[in-house]
């Protein structure tokens, strides 16, 4: 019997097994929160163990803690069992679709993309919109935007998160850097010199010591001394003013954090990297989620126009 064969002997019950022993690590709270016999969560458990040919959950301390395959599993099949119920619900249709969006983004998206989103889904879209933003971490999170659990990623690129080829991607702009500097009488750009001379604050929003400007120095046989390491762009501001520190920020940051009087604004030494801002959507969803998804895309696109529009000349 092949793999598809076995997953065709699944049914919804065992599903619904599967989710609640993964929540409340019990056989018997199973069977009570479903309402069926022991003997029934014991057939579905093993079922469920038969065709995925994994225990799944082994027995400690008199409970059922799922194991590695488990916790994989556990975002595919509750996305699924969450499309069926979405697809057998009887919506009004006098009723709005709520926009309720689920990303992950770096505080880059935090402080210049989540102020629009929260506009778009809150302001536009009545009582039940939402904007759920969660802090991108140093690697894409595949397995839960392919399961439906998350919506669209923002990565900087090119190449800083590794992207995966079941994911396409959409470039929204450009971006590079600034520096907030002390400037006692310094021209408004750093040389190399000065720059690898100086003492560095570095703000990490990816939560990783990997970024594009030390990779661009380490290519010119050059470093920097970073003395202050922290994941907020605002509190590295501040200590930057404090202990006169160098901070390269992304330019486009510069009018959503607060810039103390000590720090001037200088360019980057010539050669500087710049960066593209990407979003990254699972191509595989449920219809509804689908919408969901395009309008999300949309309003990034909108915003992404907005911001590459010239201001006019007062």
């Amino acid at each position: 019997m092949n793999e598809a064969q076995r997953l065709r002997r699944l049914d919804l019950q065992d599903l619904m097994v599967f989710l609640a022993v993964m929540d409340g690590g019990s056989a018997r709270e199973a069977a009570e929160r479903l309402s069926v016999s022991p003997s029934t969560i014991s057939y579905s458990l093993k079922r469920l163990r038969d065709s995925f040919q994994d225990p799944l959950f082994v027995l400690h301390q008199g409970r059922l803690q799922a194991n590695a395959r488990a916790r994989q599993l556990h975002p595919y099949l509750k996305a699924a069992l969450d499309s069926i119920a979405q697809g057998g619900a009887r919506p009004s249709p006098d009723d709005a679709q709520p926009q309720r969006w689920r990303l992950v983004a770096p505080e880059y998206g935090e402080l210049l993309i989540l102020p629009w989103l929260a506009h778009q889904g809150l302001g536009t879209a009545g009582p039940e919109g939402a904007v759920h933003m969660e802090r991108l971490g140093a690697e894409l999170p595949v397995e839960r935007m392919l399961a439906g659990d998350l919506d669209l990623a923002l990565v900087a690129g090119p190449g800083h998160h590794r992207m995966d080829p079941q994911l396409p991607w959409h470039t929204l702009w450009q971006d590079d850097f600034v520096c907030l500097a002390p400037n006692p009488g310094r021209s408004q750009r750093l040389s190399l010199d000065d720059y690898c001379q100086a003492r560095h604050a570095y703000p990490a929003p990816w939560m990783s010591s990997h970024n594009i400007i030390d990779d661009w120095l380490r290519r010119l046989g050059r470093k920097r001394h970073i003395v202050l390491q922290c994941p907020s762009y605002q509190a590295c501001v501040q200590q930057a003013a404090l202990y006169g520190l160098v901070l390269a920020l992304p330019r486009r940051l510069l009018a959503h954090i607060q810039r103390p009087p000590s720090l001037e604004v200088l360019e980057p030494p010539p050669g500087c990297p710049v960066f593209t801002i990407d979003m990254v959507w699972a191509p595989t969803a449920p219809a509804a989620t689908q919408a969901r998804q395009q309008a999300l895309r949309q309003s990034l696109l909108q915003l992404a126009a907005l911001l590459d529009t010239p201001k006019s000349a007062e």
